[in-house]
């Protein structure tokens, strides 16, 4: 089951950045309208929950799966979803959680 992490922006609390990591390692960076009160479920293999329309994704794949052309990119996203954690559990008021 993938798994989602996410952050209201600190300039505009409509909008909101969002992690999506999937089984195989695979994680999608979105962008978008942030989607408060809204339950999460995956509507396809490439968007995050819920922002169907008003989102930018890109999907880094794992090097697990047989992609992994970022490796740097992969490993700087694991740090964003660190430090994403991190602050999502001082002010859990921003978080965006499955």
């Amino acid at each position: 089951m993938a798994r989602i992490i996410g952050r209201i922006g600190d300039m505009n609390a409509e909008r909101a950045l969002v992690l999506t990591r999937h089984d195989d390692g695979d994680v999608i960076l979105s962008i978008g309208a942030a989607p408060r009160g809204m339950p999460y479920h995956l509507h396809s293999h490439h968007t995050t929950p819920g922002w169907e329309d008003d989102t930018a994704s890109v999907e880094f794949c794992s090097l697990a799966g047989g992609g992994g052309r970022s490796p740097a990119v992969m490993k700087a996203l694991r740090d964003l979803w660190d430090a994403i954690e991190a602050d999502n559990a001082t002010r859990p008021d921003l978080a965006i959680q499955q």
